[in-house]
């Protein structure tokens, strides 16, 4: 059986259930915590964006709070 919270040795985490790539964990020059995303874009340049915990957080509370009173 599969390890569900197994991480590769580049040190990647994933989703819980379908084990969707997310990033790196990493911590910024001034020690907050951030995921550290590797994408491509349109025109398949390669890039990378660190995003601290804290953003992704308060967007995520930020949106829900909205879906939510718009569902009222």
């Amino acid at each position: 059986m599969e390890n569900k919270n197994a991480q590769a040795k580049n040190g990647m985490i994933y989703s819980p259930v379908e084990q969707i790539p997310i990033g790196v964990p990493i911590l910024t020059e001034d020690g907050k915590p951030a995921i550290r995303m590797k994408y491509t874009t349109k025109r398949n340049q390669h890039k990378v964006e660190d995003i601290p915990l804290e953003y992704i957080f308060a967007q995520a509370i930020n949106a829900a709070a909205s879906r939510n009173s718009q569902t009222k």
